[in-house]
């Protein structure tokens, strides 16, 4: 100790400069190049593995031996046992043909790369539109990041009442729909749509008929007697996600715009909006 006394006292002010300026770029570099861990939350839709390969214009569709088994709750950990992911909410959809849309709310362990001036997850970036790979409670979960800025209270909700126009249907299928019939998001156990009224109508849309010899170029126009137009009234729940109202995930509500909403009898597809009524 005394040896290290004396030798401190032989330290001249060149020294003493050259040991604080090497302390001082030791702890900018840490600071500059050093990762921080922190929480995020993520929205995920769920992808089959080849996405790129399966996509569908009303969404992507997981399997229900898949879908029933996702639940809040479950988590991932690494290999020291420290949990990683956990899923902190989901929306499931079913829609027909065993199968349903969903959409998971994950709380994610990232690391904050300064340099990058990104977060990462297991190494890759957490942006917008990347995939993303879950091992929750031994479900292996490919995704999609659809929203990397979730907030913290959740989305702004609210109920508005729509004015859908589902054109050119069976009668049959038009009968199948009632007042009452709801659509239900199966992973929050709520309902989200409600039908509180239905009109017929004539059909609007013409079914077109090929008709003639082969080659003849001959397109005949035909009215098809069997098909009507159902006017559909629909209370509906919707979230606001970067300035825009949804439905039922990624439906986007607009006048024009086309959604589908699975009620527990029917799913009414292609159903077009042509009135929004604030509650």
């Amino acid at each position: 100790m005394k040896n290290l006394i004396k030798r401190i006292k032989t330290i001249g002010p060149i020294e003493i400069f050259i040991l604080i300026s090497v302390v001082m770029a030791i702890i900018f570099l840490v600071k500059f190049f050093g990762i921080k861990k922190d929480w995020v939350t993520i929205k995920v839709e769920v992808i089959p593995r080849n996405w790129a390969e399966s996509y569908s214009p009303y969404g992507y569709r997981t399997p229900f031996w898949m879908s029933d088994k996702l639940n809040i709750g479950q988590l991932e950990k690494n290999s020291s046992g420290k949990v990683i992911a956990e899923v902190i909410d989901i929306e499931k959809y079913e829609r027909g043909n065993e199968e349903s849309e969903v959409y998971l709310i994950v709380k994610v362990k990232a690391q904050y790369n300064k340099v990058m001036g990104k977060y990462l997850f297991k190494g890759k970036p957490l942006d917008l539109g990347d995939a993303i790979e879950l091992r929750l409670d031994n479900i292996h979960v490919f995704g999609q990041i659809i929203d990397k800025n979730y907030p913290l209270t959740s989305y702004k909700q609210k109920e508005i009442i729509i004015v859908g126009r589902w054109r050119a249907q069976d009668k049959w299928k038009i009968s199948q729909v009632k007042s009452g019939d709801i659509m239900i998001d199966q992973g929050a156990g709520i309902t989200i749509a409600e039908v509180l009224d239905i009109k017929i109508e004539p059909p609007t849309k013409n079914m077109i008929v090929l008709s003639g010899l082969e080659n003849t170029g001959k397109i005949e126009m035909e009215d098809n007697i069997n098909k009507k137009d159902a006017v559909i009234t629909l209370k509906i729940k919707v979230h606001k996600q970067n300035n825009r109202w949804y439905f039922a995930g990624h439906q986007k509500i607009k006048i024009g715009e086309v959604i589908w909403v699975y009620t527990n009898n029917i799913d009414i597809n292609s159903l077009e909006v042509q009135e929004i009524k604030e509650m």
